[in-house]
């Protein structure tokens, strides 16, 4: 074959021969990596197949690099979209989505109301601080928990051990301080904005189920919560659930008691979107 004829592909030559056929030689060498050396597309410089991709680290096999890169990016492999995908899951693993802030700031604005209340029941001269809505509305939720009651005898005899709702106020501040810091001092998706949020949440939750088993476990947890006597749950006869069913109705008590709910339904969906994201953070600074 005339000299004319031969092609040479990148590392690829076809080598020809008058007395021999056609034979296929694969060059398997590489030049040393360097970046400074590469000719980029931009220069004008003819760019050599020989040059490999370099891995994250910026090394090649063979010179130094170690036998693991972050996010399995190894060399001689065209990142994709799903490395990149990666990439950003990785910088934003811990990054909580937005309905959890609005949350927190919904849960800041409440407890702080329940705080001012409960502390009123308490120490009467800051009975003027409370808003009047406050005091209004919490007064209304009172006759469907005996807890929130301003009637001592009635929260005496209701409830087996008292001081439940004054030493929950004292629990609550530093609640509190934990949601504010969350909503205004903790850059959003770092991890001790994470964390901050997983354990003030982990806090509001115990801390209902904790009230939700005082009632049940109470000498007669209708007096508590009238609306177990229009559910059945409780037959005990009660002279504090008779008058509240007899003023309200067991709609109405529903209304008012069904917020306590809310606060275990929500801390739950934080922790559970907390706990993902602390696995994910994990996973990718494992790879």
């Amino acid at each position: 074959m005339p000299p004319s004829a031969r092609k040479r592909v990148g590392s690829v030559s076809l080598a020809a021969d008058a007395h021999a056929p056609p034979a296929l030689t694969v060059s398997t060498a590489f030049p040393p990596f360097s970046s400074s050396a590469s000719p980029s597309p931009s220069s004008g410089a003819p760019f050599s197949s020989h040059v490999p991709i370099a891995n994250k680290l910026g090394g090649v096999p063979g010179a130094g690099a170690p036998a693991r890169s972050p996010m399995n990016y190894r060399p001689l492999y065209t990142p994709t979209h799903a490395y990149f995908a990666n990439e950003r899951l990785g910088a934003d693993a811990a990054r909580l989505p937005a309905w959890v802030w609005w949350w927190m700031l919904a849960a800041t604005f409440l407890v702080g109301c329940d705080s001012l209340y409960s502390l009123s029941l308490e120490h009467a001269e800051l009975k003027r601080f409370v808003p009047g809505l406050v005091e209004k509305l919490w007064t209304q939720y009172s006759t469907s928990d005996a807890g929130y009651s301003r009637n001592k005898e009635i929260k005496a005899a209701c409830l087996s051990a008292g001081g439940w709702i004054v030493t929950q106020t004292k629990f609550n501040i530093v609640e509190l301080l934990g949601q504010l810091a969350f909503l205004f001092l903790l850059k959003e998706g770092s991890a001790a904005a994470l964390m901050t949020a997983a354990v003030t949440s982990v806090a509001t939750l115990w801390k209902t189920l904790i009230y939700m088993s005082m009632i049940w476990h109470a000498p007669d947890p209708a007096c508590v919560v009238p609306l177990l006597d229009c559910l059945g749950a409780v037959a005990a006869e009660s002279s504090n659930a008779k008058t509240a069913l007899a003023q309200t109705s067991c709609g109405m008590h529903f209304f008012n008691f069904q917020f306590n709910l809310w606060w275990i339904v929500m801390p739950l969906f934080v922790i559970w979107a907390c706990w993902a994201r602390v696995e994910a953070v994990l996973r990718s600074a494992s790879k």
